[in-house]
């Protein structure tokens, strides 16, 4: 499995709240929202609320909803990469 620690993109550590114009390092939660899921996986916001939208990816299993929120559950999200299985 991977690492929870993630190098940002320089475009993603120019958004509010990461270092400007340099790359970030951090380590990340198991559970992230779509918008730093997005970052961290290379695929859209929208892209991902899709996935979520037709099933393909399954609730408990690749994403789970708390507070109102939906929260990706990246080691869901790796398994899914490497097995191609919801």
């Amino acid at each position: 499995m991977g690492s929870n620690v993630h190098t940002l993109p320089t475009q993603a550590a120019n958004e509010p709240g990461m270092a400007l114009g340099r790359p970030l390092q951090i380590a990340t939660s198991r559970f992230v929202t779509i918008g730093l899921a997005a970052v961290l996986t290379g695929l859209t916001k929208g892209a991902i609320e899709m996935k979520i939208a037709k099933g393909v990816w399954i609730e408990d299993r690749q994403y789970v909803r708390r507070d109102g929120r939906v929260l990706i559950d990246m080691r869901g999200y790796e398994r899914w990469c490497e097995t191609g299985e919801t």
